[in-house]
Formats: C-alpha cells, structure tokens, sequence
C-alpha cells in the first residue's frame, strides 16, 4: 500500500492503519488473532497471526474497506475444508505500508514456524518512488 500525505503523522498513521487491520478486518474473516510489535530492518513492524474461520458466514458489517469486503465474504456459504493457520508482518514505512505473509494447514503450522520466524532476517524493503 502506498502511503499518503497522513505518512506525515506516522505514529497516528501507523496506529489507525494497524488498529484498524488488528481489530475490524482481520476478525472478519479470521479466528485466534494474536498480535505484537517486531522489527525488520530496523523499521517497526507488526506481527500477527491468526486462523481460518471454518464455519460459512455471510458478514454485513461494514468496515473501512466497505463493499469490497463484504462482497468478498458474502460468496464464502461453504465451509472451509482444510484450514490454515498464518503469519502476517506489517511494516509502516514512510513510502508505503508492506505486508509479508506465510500459511499452512493449521495442523502443519508449527513444523513451519521455524521458516516464518526467519521473514524477518531475510526481507528487505526496496523503496522505489512513483512519483
């Protein structure tokens, strides 16, 4: 996602944008939501992981995304039948907010969290203007 002019305030940024995903998107679609700070190339960072939500549901909630999401949701009537589980890192950056994520079925999950502990070491932000 690239940052606009609110980039500016990046502390009020970084909190609207993350608490935003943490608490209204995310729960949407998702169960088990865990969260915490991290660091990747010394630039601060969220980890989250969370859960497929095995059951079908149709959501009418809006959110800050709006129709979008609810369309997307409004098509899932079936049940999941092998969910997984995730690991998610957000880094807010002044040019842009990045997103790294992994999965596996949730009963595989933890002989991978080795792998998705190393996102961290192993990622590195390319900034490249647009503008």
């Amino acid at each position: 996602w690239n940052n606009d002019e609110r980039a500016q305030e990046k502390q009020e940024y970084t909190e609207e944008r993350v608490t935003a995903y943490h608490k209204r998107i995310l729960p949407m679609r998702y169960l088990n939501i865990e969260a915490e700070r991290a660091r990747i190339q010394d630039m601060e960072a969220f980890r989250f992981t969370y859960e497929d939500d095995p059951s079908p549901r149709i959501s009418i909630e809006m959110t800050l995304d709006g129709d979008a999401i609810i369309r997307e949701l409004a098509r899932r009537t079936t049940t999941i039948d092998k969910p997984r589980k995730y690991v998610d890192y957000v880094i807010v950056g002044y040019d842009g907010t990045f997103s790294i994520q992994g999965s596996a079925e949730k009963g595989d999950f933890d002989a991978c969290a080795a792998l998705f502990d190393k996102i961290p070491e192993h990622f590195a932000v390319i900034h490249k203007r647009r503008w």
